[in-house]
């Protein structure tokens, strides 16, 4: 069963993995609280991890480098 009408107040907010290979963003709060997983579209998936950004401050991941 999907729970599909769970909510998080922004300030709860610890941690956001996002993996772009999935298109996939979890996001914690405190603990007790059960996480949020927001599965996205192509299209959208900029657009949602740019809001979940700019909400919770969480910087961008450093590239990573490859050794030549």
């Amino acid at each position: 069963m999907a729970e599909q009408d769970a909510f998080l107040a922004w300030g709860d907010v610890r941690k956001v993995t996002i993996s772009d290979r999935s298109r996939y963003l979890l996001i914690r709060a405190g603990f007790g609280s059960k996480p949020v997983g927001i599965y996205c579209t192509e299209e959208n998936f900029s657009n949602v991890c740019a809001i979940v950004r700019a909400h919770t401050a969480q910087e961008p991941p450093a590239p990573k480098v490859l050794p030549t």
